[in-house]
């Protein structure tokens, strides 16, 4: 049955030092000084944002929020990405056909969830959601746009802006390939496929147990 859920995470505080169970696990995310940065989700006073965390920064959860890079200074959490989740091509804050998104957060009555852009030569976490409105700038400060075009799609902390996207973004969702494997793997007729393949492969084997 494939995952649901928000994912098994590390629950971190900005007063705290990080856990270190966090730097032994994998990301593919960095900065463009090339230090790492993982996927999070902020918990703030009435919602739950994805983000992104930069362990080397004073304030490492960065949430893009009201127009701004947010320096959250709450409880965050961190979000290993394990081979049971997969980025998959998204748009408009849609979901992609077929797919289980891993769930991110809430704002409302409105779900949130993981997504990430490569912008500016990084790949960048941040949120997606079908109810975002996106983000113009005008003289440096973010505008809301009224534009339909720029309804859904994804927000991240950049440059010490929200960034808004409504394509060409990526949303974390678990993998169908990964679960149909672990179901193939568990099912009588497989495990007798694979009985069969390693009696060819060792006779002996099974004349051995045949004897006993």
């Amino acid at each position: 049955m494939p995952g649901s859920g928000s994912g098994h995470r590390i629950p971190c505080s900005a007063t705290e030092n990080i856990p270190e169970v966090v730097f032994e696990t994998q990301t593919e995310f960095s900065d463009v000084g090339g230090h790492p940065i993982y996927v999070a989700s902020a918990l703030m006073e009435d919602s739950v944002h994805p983000c992104k965390c930069a362990p080397h920064l004073e304030l490492p959860c960065r949430v893009p929020y009201g127009g701004a890079e947010y320096f959250h200074e709450g409880r965050y959490d961190i979000l290993p990405i394990t081979r049971d989740m997969e980025w998959v091509p998204a748009f408009n804050g849609g979901l992609p056909y077929g797919r289980t998104p891993v769930e991110g957060g809430y704002e409302g009555d409105n779900p949130l969830y993981h997504a990430y852009i490569e912008t500016h030569g990084v790949k960048v976490p941040g949120k997606t959601g079908a109810h975002l409105v996106g983000l113009t700038f005008s003289c440096s400060r973010p505008v809301k746009t009224n534009s339909e075009d720029f309804q859904g799609g994804i927000n991240v902390a950049f440059g010490g802006q929200e960034l808004s996207f409504a394509d060409n973004y990526y949303i974390l969702t678990y993998n169908l390939a990964f679960y149909a494997y672990l179901l193939l793997a568990h099912t009588p007729v497989v495990e007798h496929v694979i009985a069969l393949s390693r009696l060819a492969a060792n006779p002996d084997h099974g004349k051995t147990c045949l004897e006993q």
